[in-house]
């Protein structure tokens, strides 16, 4: 599901950046931002899990629906490790890795747009051209719920390649972060918080705030670090 907050306007565009109360007033409440992981963290990443999101736009008797549609890909990590990886994804350059498609079929008891974990992993996210969206400044990607530290140390990356933990800039279209723990069959929900973007922001545009909430859940292992 996507949820679309209708925000329309420049007037509009500057309430929703005064704060992250005023950016999804009715759903911030209950929305947790992932934080670092713990020192004592046992955490070994044996894979990157790729995730490519695109959308269609659609006029649904004058109300604009988007339509999310999901890619997720397997990659081993490179030499250069999650950063090398990331940098590369958000310069449109080669990984030096191969990329193995995942099945197209909801992970069980799940939707389309739900990501899969096996084992402790990289999830890396990208926003693709050429559409103009990126993710939120203010508010990027929280979970719907407190589950750290299953969820942590989130960068995002912009066309440049430079990596942000905290205060992103405008143009972020690659995300990553690490998943550290998972019961069996555990789904827990995440919301990634995008803008699309119409016009310059830096010249009398304006974006318009939604929320892709897919669930990121264990469909390999009985737990996830495997004991």
């Amino acid at each position: 599901m996507l949820i679309e907050r209708d925000f329309t306007g420049r007037d509009a565009f500057s309430e929703m950046t005064s704060g992250a109360k005023e950016y999804f007033p009715d759903s911030l409440e209950r929305l947790v931002k992932l934080k670092k992981k713990p020192a004592t963290t046992r955490f070994t990443a044996l894979e990157i899990i790729y995730c490519q999101l695109d959308f269609d736009e659609i006029d649904n008797g004058g109300v604009k629906e988007f339509e999310i549609i999901s890619t997720k890909y397997q990659s081993a990590i490179p030499s250069g490790g999650i950063e090398a990886f990331a940098k590369a994804i958000a310069k449109q350059k080669p990984t030096g890795t191969s990329l193995v498609i995942q099945p197209t079929v909801p992970p069980p008891g799940g939707k389309p747009i739900d990501i899969g974990v096996a084992k402790q992993c990289y999830v890396v996210l990208e926003l693709r051209r050429p559409a103009n969206w990126q993710f939120g400044t203010l508010c990027s990607i929280t979970t719907d719920g407190d589950f750290h530290p299953n969820n942590c140390d989130l960068n995002l990356v912009d066309g440049d390649g430079n990596i942000y933990e905290e205060k992103w800039p405008n143009g972020c279209r690659v995300a990553y972060f690490s998943m550290i723990e998972r019961t069996s069959y555990e789904p827990q929900k995440f919301n990634f918080h995008v803008d699309m973007v119409r016009g310059d922001l830096d010249n009398g545009g304006y974006a318009i705030g939604i929320i892709i909430d897919p669930d990121i859940r264990n469909t390999g292992s009985p737990v996830i670090p495997y004991p």
